[in-house]
């Protein structure tokens, strides 16, 4: 975004829901640019010092409970409800504001404590309590707890309530009127386009009553309380990760529990002795009702936002505002276990299996982008070139964390690099996704609008190119002329895991619907500057059948049979085969088409009796053959077809 349309670029896209946010993002992506690693490194770090902050904040009001202050920034740091931590360029900034808040509470309770730097520390929370509020307002409801843990700062302080309430006044004044500040701000003038915050009645229909109120706050607290820790006991699947990597996870997570229990135990000799610290379990109802108004107060956004907060992407990323409450009560009523070896031993459990269910996580993270990378390669090696206006539809693709649009802006990279103003050429959708929000009509000659907030997108129907996509099998660019006969889902299957169960391409239902409207004119076969995956993607895969089959797809579009089959011959030899038996049916028709016909018979027998169910689809195409005018002039062209058709029993079908 900074490259292609600048700082005016950024401001207007985040003026639709967090303006002030764009100068950070401006500032950190002119710094880092198109670096995924130093993302990485950039989201790590961030989170790491949201963590650290934290336990300084715990520590300023607790110096006391070491270890509890350990307990509490480590389940905070491995929360599990959050899954999104790959994503660094975006969630990177939130934790950041994140350790921003929480240094300004451990400067505020500093304050308090302090005589010679009061003004310094409460000058500094002051300002650092500003970027929770007007960058981002996922952690807007962190604000309630402040109040509480002035108070109890004031309480070491001071005995006296009448004296006590009145310094409280002088120090949250500020605070409270920035918050309200903040109110009215984001409530009249900032107002999102995306999601409803909204103070008009009506607004807010799933707590329009008192029932759905406590319904939605007691599901919200089910999901991130509960739910949310019980995903760490999912193990990891043995063929996904194989054996080598399996290994090292069990040692890691060996590693984390036995280090665990034995740093929490170094702590607890740090501490009060045991009868001292029974003697201060009262605090832990204190720590409790924090954790308790931390979640409360983080729910209040997406209550009055009417947004669903779920354990599965994209909706897991309204759960990181619940991590600071959760680890708060998970942290205190592990301390209610009288034995100190057994709270030990259950928290070191928890860690260690979070710790692997974070890897999991990125491990997930990782095979999509593998997924993506190679999906995007296999494009520029079947469409080296699309006219400007082409739209890519697609539905039940395999990736986990790109789905339609979001992979609008690779392919424009891709097609039309260096570009720095004006609408974009090309746009991908979801078919399921916009034809339920009426944004697309399977019918030639539609048009087609999208708006990205900085830039627009319009063009019609009549410049579709449709994709399906089933791995281990290739990307295929759905081409009316041949692919019609392809074997299509039921109607009723919408889930693509269920589609790819299947040994070869099962092109989705809608998909199917749309590849009428799927143009091959679109296609530039020799661009003069070819399509370009961004270096982000390199290397380049290993030629491997995919290579070789993209590139014969695109010469049988252009009907060069001839490079078909070279492409075929080149392939078969080294040898390569593919995974998709279907993929064979383009080498197939050139063979035929040449006159090799114990090639073409070959071929065909292998896939007839390898793959049954793909009969019909070699039916068709052999009987395409029959019918096509400009095979006579093949040597023996009518007596093959026929044997073929007769060894497959294709006749009275």
């Amino acid at each position: 975004m900074p490259v292609t349309y600048g700082l005016p670029g950024l401001v207007k896209y985040y003026s639709y829901d967090r303006p002030p946010l764009a100068y950070f993002v401006y500032l950190t992506t002119s710094l880092i640019g198109p670096r995924p690693f130093a993302w990485q490194i950039f989201g790590m770090l961030a989170r790491w010092a949201s963590a650290v902050t934290l336990w300084l904040t715990i520590r300023a009001i607790q110096p006391n409970r070491q270890r509890l202050a350990f307990w509490t920034s480590a389940f905070f740091l491995l929360y599990p409800g959050f899954r999104q931590q790959t994503i660094a360029n975006a969630y990177g900034h939130y934790l950041w504001v994140e350790a921003c808040f929480f240094l300004s509470l451990a400067f505020m309770v500093k304050a308090v404590e302090s005589n010679r730097y009061r003004w310094p520390l409460i000058t500094a929370s002051i300002i650092l309590a500003l970027p929770n509020l007007f960058l981002t307002e996922y952690f807007a409801g962190f604000e309630f707890v402040r109040p509480f843990l002035l108070w109890i700062a004031l309480q070491k302080e001071n005995t006296d309530v009448r004296q006590r309430l009145k310094r409280f006044v002088w120090y949250y004044l500020p605070f409270i009127f920035i918050f309200i500040t903040f109110l009215y701000w984001r409530f009249f003038i900032a107002r999102s386009l995306r999601y409803g915050i909204d103070v008009n009645a009506g607004e807010v229909a799933s707590i329009s009553t008192w029932g759905g109120l406590i319904g939605t706050i007691l599901n919200q607290w089910l999901t991130v309380v509960v739910n949310a820790w019980l995903q760490i006991f999912q193990l990891p699947n043995v063929q996904d990760f194989g054996i080598r990597l399996i290994l090292l996870y069990a040692l890691i997570l060996i590693a984390a529990f036995e280090g665990w229990v034995y740093f929490s135990k170094r702590l607890a000799y740090s501490e009060e002795t045991d009868s001292q610290e029974n003697s201060n379990r009262f605090d832990l109802k204190t720590w409790l009702i924090i954790g308790f108004i931390a979640i409360l107060g983080a729910q209040i956004p997406f209550l009055l936002s009417q947004l669903t907060i779920k354990l599965q992407f994209p909706y897991d990323r309204f759960t990181l505002p619940f991590a600071l409450g959760v680890s708060l009560i998970l942290a205190g009523v592990l301390e209610l276990i009288p034995s100190l070896e057994r709270r030990s031993l259950i928290a070191g459990l928890l860690v260690a299996l979070a710790v692997g269910f974070q890897i999991q996580a990125g491990f997930s993270f990782r095979s999509d982008w593998n997924l993506v990378r190679y999906y995007l390669w296999q494009l520029s090696w079947r469409m080296p070139g699309l006219q400007p206006g082409t739209v890519l539809l697609s539905s039940d693709m395999p990736f986990q964390y790109s789905s339609d649009n979001s992979l609008t802006a690779p392919i424009n990279w891709m097609y039309n690099p260096g570009s720095h103003s004006g609408p974009m050429q090309y746009l991908n959708w979801d078919i399921d996704v916009r034809t339920k929000s009426n944004q697309l009509t399977l019918a030639p000659g539609q048009s087609i609008n999208s708006d990205f907030r900085v830039t627009n997108f319009s063009s019609t129907t009549d410049h579709v190119v449709v994709i399906a996509y089933q791995p281990p099998g290739c990307v295929r660019v759905l081409n009316p002329q041949y692919d019609q006969d392809l074997w299509v889902a039921p109607k009723s299957v919408t889930d693509a895991a269920k589609i790819q169960m299947l040994p070869f391409l099962d092109v989705p239902y809608l998909t199917a619907q749309a590849m009428p409207l799927s143009n091959m004119k679109q296609i530039i076969p020799n661009p003069a500057r070819p399509a370009k995956p961004m270096d982000f993607l390199y290397p380049e895969p290993l030629h491997n059948w995919c290579y070789y089959f993209e590139k014969a797809d695109l010469a049988r579009q252009l009907g060069d049979w001839k490079q078909v089959a070279k492409i075929g011959d080149q392939a078969f030899a080294i040898p390569y085969h593919a995974d998709d038996l279907s993929e064979y049916l383009p080498f197939i028709e050139a063979y035929a088409r040449l006159g090799r016909w114990k090639d073409a018979h070959d071929l065909t027998l292998t896939t007839s009796s390898s793959m049954p169910l793909l009969t019909p689809e070699l039916c068709s195409l052999w009987t395409r053959l029959q019918s096509d005018a400009s095979m006579s002039a093949v040597q023996n062209a009518s007596d093959q077809i026929s044997k073929e058709l007769s060894d497959l029993q294709c006749f009275g079908k």
